[in-house]
C-alpha cells in the first residue's frame, strides 16, 4: 500500500520510509512481444557472439601450457 512507513527495531533509531507506486507497472493486459531487432538487442547481440568462445579458448591454452611444462620437467 502506498504512503508513509515507520519501523521501531528495539533499541535502535526509529527507520522512516515512504512507499509510492508507479500506476503503468499495475497494468495486467497482455502485450504482444517484439520481435527481435539488430538495433541494440541484447538477446541477439549475445546470439550472435558468444561469450564463452574466449573462455574456452582460454582453459585450453592453460592446459597446453600444463601439459607442456609437465613433459619438460619429466626430461630434466
Amino acid at each position: 500500500m502506498p504512503g508513509h512507513y515507520r519501523v521501531t527495531r528495539g533499541d535502535a533509531a526509529p527507520l522512516t520510509f515512504a512507499v509510492q507506486l508507479d500506476p503503468g507497472e499495475s497494468d495486467t493486459r497482455n502485450v504482444a512481444p517484439r520481435p527481435p531487432s539488430r538495433d541494440g538487442d541484447q538477446v541477439l547481440a549475445a546470439a550472435l557472439h558468444p561469450r564463452w568462445r574466449p573462455l574456452v579458448l582460454l582453459a585450453a591454452a592453460l592446459l597446453l601450457a600444463e601439459t607442456l611444462l609437465r613433459a619438460r620437467r619429466r626430461n630434466q
